[in-house]
């Protein structure tokens, strides 16, 4: 029988519950009646609480977790504790896991304000090592996503976090990010995701300590939404390992110091933000697209020394606007793309290829196409686009979502005919077929 079970074993169980259902084990036996106290991992959630009990006010949630919190067995440390609430302006159960010497925090806050001030308890925890935060202002369904703009204290300081992941909120000021790096000395993780620059339009990652970094959406806003200014996201950590970064295209990229990264990922679009709707057939203008080009070139600057490489299909549509007057070497052993094979990203995948002299592994994923139809070229303009450079380092080629168009079968034979050193090339098929094939 279960109850048989160690209590390791037990709370590990117990641990894959929200908070509600574990109670409830009580009337199960002896045993039961006061193994939840002793529950290292805790998990509230409102929504969850809601339906079981509907809520008269948002205070009698906390007052629940608070309740939980009082009666726990007070010797037990409190290892990992996620919560989803609606802030209320009571932080009193923060003060309990804290005092309980909590080592991750994952908090889900709903806010009915626009500016939110982050607790001094929260930001000054010593034994906090993983903290993963988001924030969201309550609205009413049918109006346009806001933000809620998130403040410091004075003081700041984490001195055993490790990883830290935000998302979709605004940083007030361009002193947030540097002020939380500057206070967590042992930082070596850190994900910003969907967030805003509100009152600047500067992001600065400066982290000695960083080993992963991951931005994925940041934007401007205004007032309590997000704004078409474009961002300057600057990025120094010496010891950074893997750097994933999606967003905006149109984004300023300032890499000042990648030296040790062994793994980059840019998944750039066209869309300034995640509250955005996808574009179809987008049609970009010529001098559009030599500045986001420039942006780009500037990006892969910054990651050229990257052992692995992995790039969106935007980043390589603009590349062929610049690269004549501003070419870039790559160190790369592993190269992925993502590509609609358009008339641009042909010629960008080639002068990714002549310009990685160490490249072993070559992934070229074909996706479905968001520019207009009339760029994808034609078989006579396909033919020319194919490159005499030989890659002599390249060994394996796999191509993703092959349907036998005629630009698909050129960089076949591109690679059949160039890669001399060649020991496996794998092609994997759509279940879509060209007309042409």
């Amino acid at each position: 029988m279960i109850s048989t079970l160690p209590d390791p074993i037990l709370h590990h169980i117990l641990s894959f519950l929200e908070m509600r259902y574990v109670l409830q084990t009580c009337i199960l036996s002896k045993r039961w009646n006061s193994l939840w106290t002793t529950l290292s991992f805790l998990t509230f959630e409102r929504h969850t609480y809601g339906k079981t009990l509907p809520l008269k006010t948002e205070d009698e949630f906390m007052d629940y977790v608070h309740k939980v919190l009082l009666t726990r067995d007070v010797f037990t440390c409190i290892h990992t504790l996620r919560l989803s609430y609606f802030h209320v302006g009571d932080d009193a159960w923060l003060d309990i896991v804290v005092r309980r010497n909590i080592q991750e925090l994952d908090l889900f806050i709903e806010f009915g304000y626009m500016e939110f001030e982050l607790p001094y308890s929260l930001v000054n925890c010593k034994t906090l090592v993983v903290l993963k935060l988001e924030i969201l202002l309550e609205q009413p369904d049918d109006e346009e996503e806001p933000t809620v703009f998130v403040e410091l204290p004075e003081s700041v300081n984490l001195p055993s976090l490790k990883k830290l992941v935000i998302r979709t909120f605004c940083f007030h000021g361009e002193e947030f990010m540097p002020k939380v790096l500057l206070n967590c000395p042992v930082l070596e993780c850190l994900s910003i995701r969907n967030c805003g620059l509100h009152e600047s339009d500067r992001l600065v990652v400066c982290g000695t300590q960083l080993k992963e970094l991951e931005i994925n959406g940041v934007f401007a806003c205004e007032d309590n939404h997000y704004c078409e200014k474009i961002c300057k996201i600057v990025v120094s950590a010496p010891l950074l390992k893997s750097f994933k970064c999606s967003g905006y295209i149109g984004n300023e990229y300032l890499l000042e110091d990648l030296s040790s990264l062994d793994k980059a990922e840019a998944d750039m679009e066209v869309r300034r933000s995640y509250f955005d709707d996808w574009e179809e057939n987008v049609v970009i203008p010529f001098g559009r697209k030599k500045r986001l080009g420039m942006n780009m070139v500037k990006f892969l600057d910054g990651i050229s020394n990257a052992k692995s490489l992995t790039l969106s299909a935007w980043v390589i549509e603009v590349l062929p606007r610049v690269v004549e007057v501003h070419p870039t070497s790559f160190s790369a052993r592993h190269l992925k793309v993502k590509t609609w094979l358009s008339k641009y990203s042909i010629q960008g995948i080639k002068y990714l290829l002549e310009n990685s002299c160490n490249l072993e592994t070559l992934i070229v994923e074909i996706t479905k196409p968001k520019v207009k139809t009339a760029e994808i070229w034609e078989s006579q303009e396909a033919a020319e686009v194919v490159s005499d450079y030989r890659f002599c380092k390249l060994r394996f080629v796999e191509i993703r979502n092959f349907q036998g168009y005629v630009n698909e079968l050129e960089l076949f034979k591109s690679m059949l005919k160039n890669a001399v050193a060649l020991e496996k090339l794998t092609v994997l098929t759509s279940r879509k077929h060209s007309p042409d094939s």
